[in-house]
């Protein structure tokens, strides 16, 4: 019986304490961010990274980020972005392209495996 006490009395502690933890937090703890504050794309502008892998014998794998473009899509400022990195199979470079507009909103992407010719469709 005392046993079930403290169970109980542990758990009316918990949930006191859980009211307080979420009115610190607001109202929705798992908001997707503003990316829009952030995501200030200027055309031409990109980085490459070299990225190391969790295992040593692996090494590292090369990466690039670029805004090449920008359009006018659904009303909204859209801006092209290509990213390319090293497959591990070929070693060769894939590329992917995406139309995003400022708030992230994905409208268009195109891939491109690496030794095959872009056909340009979109998805």
């Amino acid at each position: 019986m005392k046993r079930l006490q403290v169970v109980l009395l542990a758990a009316v502690g918990c949930l006191c304490l859980s009211s307080g933890v979420a009115g610190q937090m607001g109202m929705n703890i798992f908001k997707k961010p503003n990316i829009a504050d952030i995501f200030k794309p200027v055309v031409g502008n990109g980085a490459a990274y070299e990225m190391q892998g969790l295992e040593k014998d692996k090494g590292s794998t090369q990466m690039e980020m670029t805004v090449v473009g920008q359009e006018l899509v659904d009303g909204q400022q859209g801006y092209w972005m290509e990213m390319g990195h090293v497959t591990g199979k070929t070693g060769g470079m894939m590329y992917m392209k995406m139309l995003v507009t400022k708030d992230f909103e994905y409208k268009k992407i195109v891939f491109q495996q690496p030794g095959q010719p872009s056909d340009g469709n979109a998805i």
